[in-house]
C-alpha cells in the first residue's frame, strides 16, 4: 500500500484531510459522503483482534439542511435518512495523501450509537469494528477428511464433524504434498486430514506443520474470501517457515546456501468449536509467528482487507524496518528533522529464555526377556488332594493366586525361582542382590530399580501396518541367563493363548483354568511340549511321573526407559545476556525415540544403528523425531531469546509508514540502536516490533505506536 506520510523529513504539519463514507459495495455508486460524521480515532492491532474506530456527529444546521439538526434525532428509535448511521452500516475512512491520492484508513461496521450527557454538553459517540469481525461469526465444526484408500485423489475429500485433531499422539495425519484439495469454486487449495492408522504409502501422509495447518483452516473457514483475502500457498510457506543459518556465515537471503528453511511441526491439538483467528493465533504464538489484518485498495480501487503473516525475529519474509527521528538535546526543534513528540521505552529481560530443550516421552525399547517362576514350587502341590486347588474353578482362599501363574523378570528383587546353572534344581531368591537389570539396554546402565510392566503393543508392525501384540514363547534347550535379556538361543515355541501381561510388573500371568493343563495351541506334534499342553505343576516339581524341568519363558514386549531424548540446539548465539536461561518443553504427546533391540525376533540387522565412531549397536531405530523436535526447539527459542523494548512512541501527525508488525531499528539524531540481540549479522538482527497503531484524529492528528507489549506505559 503506498504511504502518505509527509516524512521522512516533512516540513508541512498541516492535518491531512479525512473523509467518512457509508459504503454499499452492491450499488452503482457505492460511496455516500457523510459530512456530519467525524472520525476521532482508529486503532489497528496485532493478532486475533480486528481494528476499531470511533466517530462523532457534527450537528450544524448550516452544514446541510437535509441532515439531522439535533442529537436526539440521531439516536431516536426508527431514525434513518441522510447522515444517520445505523447498526451494521458499513463505513470507510479515507485520507487524502499529499499526492492527491486517496488512502483507506478503516473499513468496518457501525455499532449502535451512544448518548452521553456530561458537564461539557451532549454527545453521540459512535463505535465501529473492522470488517474482519466477520471471521468471528462461526466456529470450526469439524475437519475435512480424505478417504484413506483414495489418498491420492483430492476429489475423495468429505466434510466431517470430527474434531480436527492435528498429529494425534505424534502421528502424522495430513495429506501429503501434491494432494491438496482444490475447492470447485476456486479459492485457496489446502491439505486435509487423513486417518493416521490405516497402512498407506509414505507419500500419502505427512505431519501437520504451522503453514499447512493455517492453510487448511483458511481454506475451510475463509475460502470464499468475502471479507478477508487469503495469502497464496507460496506466501504461507514463505511466511510460516523458519530461516536458520546453515553455518557460521551470516544469512544471505539472496544465497540459499547460507540458510535452511524449516517447517515447524505442531503438537497434538484440536481446532473444533473455535473461531479461526483465535485458533490461528494460538497455533502461531509458541513458535514466534504473528499475523495482522491489513487494509489496501483492490484493483478496482475498493477497500480490501487481507492477512499478513510474519515472524518476530526471522529476516523472512522481508520484515518492514523503520526508523524514527528525534534531534539531539539542545537543538532547535525542526519539524524536518524530528517526527517524535513523545517516547516511553523500557528494555526488559526478565522473561528472556535463550535455551529451549524439547523433552520427548521416555524412550521405548522392544526386546525379548526371559521369565522364570515368581513363586516357589512345592512337591506337595501336586498331590491329588491339593492340585485341584490351583484351578480357576476350584481356587481355595488359602492358596496364593499367583502360584504357578506368575512368571517374572524379577526387576525389583521381589522374588524368583532361579535355576542353578546346568541343573534342574532351583532356589527361590529375594532381595536387592538378585535384582535382574537392563545393563547395556537402558541409558548405558543407569536406571531405577522399579516395577516395569510391559506395554500392550510392540513397536514392530504387521503386514498391514498395525502394531503387533506382545508375544510369549516357551524355550526348550535354553542355556542363557535367566531371568535376563534373551540371547536368541534355545528352541522357542510360541504360545497362542491362556496368558496375559502382568499389569503390576514385568511378567505374565497364566490365565488357563488349570496351570497343569495349559493348552498353548499349535504344538500338538511336539513331544517335548506334551502335545501343546503344558504341565507346569508336575514339570516344576517332578511329580506324577513327570521329569523335573527348568522351564523358561520368553516374552517379546516393549519397556520404557527412565530417560528421554531431549532435542537441545543449545544457547542462542545472539542472545545478549551472558547468562544461560534454560527451559524444558514437554513434547511427550508428539515426539518419540523408539528402538528395537536385537533380542526381538523383529530386529532387522540391515537397519542396525551405529554409534558416533561408526561401531554397530544391538538396536535399530524404529522411530526418530529428533530433527522435528530440534526445529521446534529452535522456533520456540527464537520467540523468547531476546529482551523487549516495551513502551510507546507518539508522532505529531498522521502516518501509515509504521504498520503493525514493522520493526523500529533506531532513533535517528540520538544514534540510538534498538537492536535486541547480540549478533553481528545484519540480516538476522532483532528489533522491537509495533503491535498496535492508533491514529488520534480529533484534536489534531497523532500516530501512537505501541511496541511489543506496552509494559512501559502501565
Amino acid at each position: 500500500m503506498p504511504v502518505f506520510d509527509p516524512m521522512p523529513l516533512a516540513a508541512d504539519l498541516q492535518p491531512i484531510p479525512i473523509g467518512v463514507y457509508r459504503y454499499r459495495p452492491e450499488e452503482d455508486v457505492p460511496f455516500e459522503p457523510l459530512p456530519n460524521v467525524r472520525c476521532t480515532k482508529i486503532t489497528w492491532y496485532e493478532g486475533a483482534h480486528p481494528a476499531d474506530a470511533e466517530f462523532r456527529y457534527v450537528v450544524d444546521p448550516f452544514l446541510n439542511p437535509a441532515l439531522p439538526t439535533s442529537f436526539t434525532k440521531l439516536v431516536s428509535l426508527g431514525t434513518s435518512g441522510p447522515g444517520v448511521l445505523l447498526e451494521d452500516d458499513r463505513v470507510v475512512v479515507v485520507a487524502a495523501a499529499p499526492s492527491g491520492e486517496l488512502r483507506y484508513l478503516f473499513d468496518g461496521f457501525i455499532k449502535l450509537p451512544e448518548l452521553s450527557l456530561t458537564g461539557d454538553g451532549l454527545a453521540v459517540p459512535i463505535r465501529a469494528v473492522q470488517v474482519a469481525i466477520r471471521a468471528w461469526d462461526s466456529t470450526f465444526l469439524g475437519g475435512p477428511y480424505r478417504q484413506a484408500l483414495r489418498w491420492d485423489d483430492p476429489e475423495w475429500t468429505v466434510p466431517t464433524m470430527l474434531p480436527g485433531r492435528f498429529n494425534p499422539s505424534g502421528k502424522p495425519n495430513c495429506t501429503g504434498p501434491g494432494y491438496e484439495y482444490e475447492p470447485p469454486d476456486g479459492g485457496l487449495p489446502f491439505p486435509v486430514f487423513i486417518d493416521e492408522a490405516v497402512p498407506l504409502p509414505a507419500e500419502a501422509r505427512t505431519y501437520w506443520t504451522v503453514d499447512r495447518a493455517v492453510q487448511m483452516i483458511l481454506g475451510t473457514m475463509n475460502n470464499r474470501e468475502t471479507w478477508i483475502t487469503n495469502p497464496t500457498p507460496e506466501q504461507l510457506e514463505t511466511s510460516l517457515t523458519r530461516i536458520i543459518a546453515t553455518g557460521a556465515d551470516p544469512i544471505d537471503l539472496d544465497d540459499p546456501e547460507t540458510f535452511d528453511r524449516l517447517r515447524v511441526v505442531i503438537n497434538d491439538q484440536a481446532a473444533q468449536d473455535r473461531t479461526w483467528p483465535e485458533f490461528v493465533e494460538q497455533l502461531l504464538a509458541p513458535h514466534g509467528f504473528r499475523f495482522r489484518f491489513s487494509l489496501r485498495a483492490d484493483a478496482e480501487g475498493r477497500p480490501e482487507t487481507y492477512l499478513t503473516f510474519y515472524h518476530v525475529t526471522d529476516p523472512n519474509p522481508g520484515p518492514i524496518h523503520r526508523v524514527v527521528y528525534l534531534q539531539p538535546p539542545g537543538s532547535v526543534l525542526d519539524a524536518n528533522r524530528s517526527n517524535l513528540s513523545a517516547v516511553q521505552l523500557q528494555r526488559d529481560s526478565t522473561q528472556l529464555v535463550n535455551r529451549i530443550q524439547v523433552r520427548f516421552a521416555p524412550t521405548r525399547i522392544e526386546m525379548g526377556v526371559i521369565l522364570l517362576p515368581g513363586f516357589e514350587p512345592e512337591p506337595d502341590d501336586a498331590d491329588p488332594e491339593n492340585i485341584e486347588r490351583f484351578r480357576r474353578t476350584k481356587e481355595s482362599p488359602d492358596v496364593d493366586p499367583r502360584k504357578y501363574r506368575s512368571w517374572t523378570y524379577n526387576e525389583t528383587g521381589e522374588g524368583v525361582w532361579r535355576y542353578n546353572p546346568g541343573d534342574v534344581e532351583g532356589v527361590y531368591e529375594q532381595g536387592p542382590e538378585v535384582v535382574n537389570g537392563f545393563d547395556g539396554i537402558f541409558n548405558q546402565g543407569y536406571y531405577a530399580q522399579r516395577r516395569r510392566p510391559a506395554q500392550s503393543r510392540l513397536l514392530s508392525a504387521d503386514e498391514d501396518g498395525r502394531p503387533r501384540r506382545p508375544m510369549l514363547g516357551i524355550l526348550v534347550n535354553y542355556s542363557g541367563e535367566a531371568p535376563g535379556i534373551w540371547d536368541g538361543s534355545g528352541d522357542v515355541y510360541w504360545i497362542k493363548g491362556g496368558w496375559r501381561l502382568d499389569e503390576e510388573r514385568l511378567g505374565i500371568v497364566v490365565e488357563a483354568n488349570d496351570p497343569n493343563d495349559w493348552a498353548i495351541g499349535g504344538h500338538e506334534d511336539v513331544e517335548q511340549l506334551n502335545g501343546g499342553h503344558l504341565r507346569l505343576i508336575d514339570w516344576l516339581n517332578g511329580t506324577n511321573g513327570a521329569e523335573r524341568r527348568n522351564i523358561a519363558l520368553v516374552l517379546v514386549c516393549v519397556l520404557e526407559d527412565d530417560f528421554a531424548v531431549r532435542a537441545d540446539p543449545g544457547r542462542d548465539p545472539h542472545s545478549p545476556t551472558r547468562f544461560e536461561v534454560s527451559r524444558a518443553v514437554d513434547s511427550s504427546d508428539r515426539h518419540r525415540f523408539d528402538l528395537v533391540h536385537a533380542s526381538s525376533p523383529y530386529f532387522d540387522p540391515g537397519r542396525r544403528a551405529k554409534d558416533a565412531e561408526g561401531n554397530d549397536l544391538d538396536v535399530q531405530v524404529n522411530r526418530d523425531d529428533r530433527e522435528q523436535a530440534r526445529s521446534d526447539a529452535i522456533s520456540r527459542r527464537a520467540a523468547s531469546a531476546y529482551p523487549v523494548f516495551a513502551g510507546s512512541m507518539t508522532l505529531p501527525r498522521l502516518s501509515n509508514t509504521y504498520p503493525v508488525g514493522a520493526r523500529i531499528t533506531r532513533i535517528v539524531g540520538h544514534d540510538m540502536s534498538l537492536r535486541l540481540d547480540g549478533g553481528s549479522d545484519p540480516d538476522a538482527a532483532v528489533y522491537p516490533r509495533i503491535v498496535q497503531v492508533t491514529w488520534d484524529l480529533d484534536q489534531g492528528q497523532y500516530t501512537r505506536l505501541q511496541l511489543t507489549d506496552g509494559r512501559a506505559t502501565r
